[in-house]
């Protein structure tokens, strides 16, 4: 390697660094909510404190609604660690999203992209149907759903790496 190739390198290096400095890692009590508003139930509602907690009891794990309430609140904002792995699994990401700038910085991307699911079902969808048609939409529009449809390959192919003990069906 010579010399302009390693102060390149050492550039890109330095570059990702001060990227990696710049990110101010969210609260705990922020983390939390942001979980809660962009991970939904099927209807779009937001889950509850009793929902999330007698869900986690269910698959195992031991929290009370009023506990996540004091979270939420930030009243309590260090949880033990098989808190933070029972929320990651119920909300479906890893747990070093509570802990981690670079696992949080890359969930929270990857969750802004996703629509968010605020609004109740539609009686006109079917399961199963992705578009009633698709030829009536814009050209920027069938633009749009082709890249969102790149982006789902794309996380369904980095999905093998998050296997089953990571995640929990609801």
């Amino acid at each position: 390697m010579d010399r302009q190739q390693r102060l390149s390198a050492y550039g890109g290096i330095t570059q990702m660094a001060e990227q990696r400095q710049k990110y101010v890692m969210p609260s705990f009590k922020e983390n939390l909510e942001y979980l809660f508003d962009r991970r939904r139930r099927s209807d779009g509602e937001p889950y509850s404190n009793e929902e999330v907690a007698s869900a986690i009891r269910d698959a195992g794990g031991s929290i009370t609604a009023a506990y996540l309430s004091a979270l939420r609140r930030g009243d309590r904002d260090d949880p033990r660690g098989s808190y933070l792995v029972w929320l990651g699994r119920f909300f479906r990401v890893r747990a070093g999203f509570f802990l981690d700038p670079d696992t949080n910085a890359a969930v929270r991307a990857k969750l802004d992209l996703v629509p968010e699911a605020r609004q109740p079902p539609r009686s006109d969808r079917r399961p199963g149907v992705l578009f009633r048609d698709f030829s009536a939409m814009s050209l920027r529009g069938r633009e749009l759903v082709v890249d969102i449809m790149r982006a789902v390959d794309v996380w369904d192919r980095d999905d093998d790496e998050w296997d089953e003990e990571t995640t929990v069906d609801l």
